[in-house]
């Protein structure tokens, strides 16, 4: 295992091999940097450090946003421009709630990792936030499917729905920012 440093500045953690004169992250002296090491097992580290759930995460925070600027956009007539904003709208909503119950799935993952349970306070929070995201999304999906959407109420119920979603997704960033660095050692 390669030995391992911190940078007593800004907290950031790389192999002793890829540093220069200064902390690659915040570019303070090598001075500042102490050896570190690792309380996590490697096999752990392994999990963790491929970030899958932070990169699933992207991708439904992505939908979410983009279906709602596109439905808000779709509020405006724009004539033929219409059908490609209502096609690209109805197969991001089609494809958000596999994508958030990924997400779900792998912060499952995530947590049992980190911290060996998924019951902790903050994640059983973002549990109930995830799931009421993947709510959201089903049922905006189910709006996306009806004859005559993005006419009259349709759209407008969409969009509260998006914003529930997108609530939902932010709070769930916001919680799962705090996380990031958190790891029961062993």
């Amino acid at each position: 295992m390669a030995e391992l440093v911190r940078c007593k500045s800004c907290g950031f953690i790389t192999g002793r091999s890829r540093v220069g004169d200064v902390c690659p992250a915040c570019g303070v002296p090598v001075k500042n940097m102490l050896p570190y090491a690792d309380p996590v097992s490697p096999g752990r580290r392994r999990v963790l450090a491929l970030d899958i759930h932070p990169v699933i995460d992207h991708f439904s925070e992505a939908f979410s946003f983009s279906t709602l600027v596109l439905a808000v956009v779709g509020l405006f007539p724009h004539g033929m421009l219409d059908i490609y904003l209502f096609d690209t709208l109805i197969m991001l909503s089609f494809f958000t709630p596999p994508v958030v119950l990924l997400s779900f799935l792998s912060g499952l993952l995530d947590g049992k990792t980190r911290f060996r349970r998924v019951t902790t306070p903050i994640l059983t929070k973002k549990m109930i936030l995830g799931g009421t995201f993947f709510v959201f999304s089903c049922l905006m999906l189910a709006l996306a499917l009806q004859p005559g959407f993005p006419e009259g109420w349709l759209l407008k119920a969409y969009i509260a729905l998006n914003i529930g979603a997108f609530v939902c997704g932010f709070f769930l960033g916001l919680l799962g920012r705090g996380l990031m660095g958190a790891e029961l050692p062993g």
